[in-house]
């Protein structure tokens, strides 16, 4: 006796569950990958300014009248500016490398593309509005996992394995509410404030170090030991820019705004048509528009890294 097939609507569900935890799996990945890399980076900053410093303190320490051996103190602070230093090179070479950045970037494209391919599902957009919606969803999952085939991804907890996907099927509206609505507010229009924010201190600590190395340049010229300062002030200057350049403030702003600029005017435009659910190519053009802007921005974001891996790595 043949077993009894089970029906569209739980394999539909199974796709679904599937390629969501896909999305989770990739997405935690991604967040963990970049955590680190944020993390070397900050040690490459500060222990590469902490060395310039000590470095000019070690060479301007027979100055000093501290009641102890200048010599001393001069191998001391020679040592430790060594050791910064070294220490910031290793960890630039063996950690804050273009091979982490790109594990990042690969792993939050794929989440970004399960992510997709979710939503699509949930609203019966194409290629998802035909019968045998599941197979065509677990066709496209195992796509993107041969993207994927050697890439180590996080392990997850038993909560995070087991939450389930979104309930479905969404209307229009429901996808203006839970997709467009949120990742407007609650991703472009939330980290291009915080990213702004960003910047604009590293703006505001550019503008400082210029002025104290113009201050400096005019003192040295009265006195001449500031001379070695103006140096240090110039490399912290340098070292913070492309600390900044390297995690794309000024371009993930841009960007940010920008699509969350074209996401409202597709909803805008939507509303003031008047048109409904049962309008159902122009919902489904309207789904895709928008799955399409938020695609664009992650793959020129994805392009815009990886260049930046490819200069750092020439």
């Amino acid at each position: 006796m043949s077993k009894p097939s089970r029906s569209s609507e739980a394999q539909g569900n199974d796709a679904l569950k599937f390629a969501w935890g896909k999305y989770r799996e990739y997405a935690a990945t991604s967040r963990r990958q970049k955590a680190s890399l944020m993390c070397w980076r900050r040690w490459v900053l500060v222990l590469g300014i902490a060395g310039a410093v000590l470095s000019v303190l070690s060479e301007q320490s027979m100055r000093w009248g501290l009641g102890l051996d200048p010599n001393w103190i001069a191998t001391v602070l020679g040592i430790l500016a060594g050791l910064a230093l070294g220490l910031a090179a290793l960890i630039g070479r063996q950690k804050a490398t273009p091979a982490r950045e790109r594990v990042w970037i690969r792993a939050r494209s794929l989440a970004e593309s399960f992510k997709g391919e979710a939503y699509l599902f949930l609203t019966n957009a194409p290629p998802y509005d035909l019968a045998g919606k599941d197979e065509v969803l677990f066709e496209r999952a195992e796509e993107l996992l041969e993207k994927g085939k050697n890439l180590e991804t996080a392990r997850l907890g038993e909560q995070a394995k087991t939450e389930p996907p979104p309930e479905g099927p969404w209307t229009v509206d429901d996808y203006i509410k839970h997709r467009v609505d949120d990742q407007v507010k609650d991703f472009y229009r939330r980290r291009a404030k915080e990213l702004g924010q960003k910047a604009g201190r590293i703006r505001n600590w550019g503008f400082c170090l210029g002025f104290l190395g113009l201050l400096l340049g005019v003192l040295g010229a009265l006195s001449g030991w500031t001379a070695a300062w103006v140096a240090v002030v110039s490399t912290i200057a340098v070292s913070i820019a492309a600390y900044a350049y390297a995690n794309r403030y000024e371009y993930l702003v841009v960007s940010y705004q920008a699509t969350a600029n074209r996401l409202e005017l597709l909803k805008a435009k939507w509303a003031a048509s008047k048109k409904t659910e049962a309008d159902t190519k122009d919902r489904n053009d309207l789904i895709l528009a928008c799955e399409e802007a938020i695609s664009v921005e992650n793959s020129a974001w994805m392009a815009e890294i990886g260049k930046g891996s490819e200069q750092t790595q020439s």
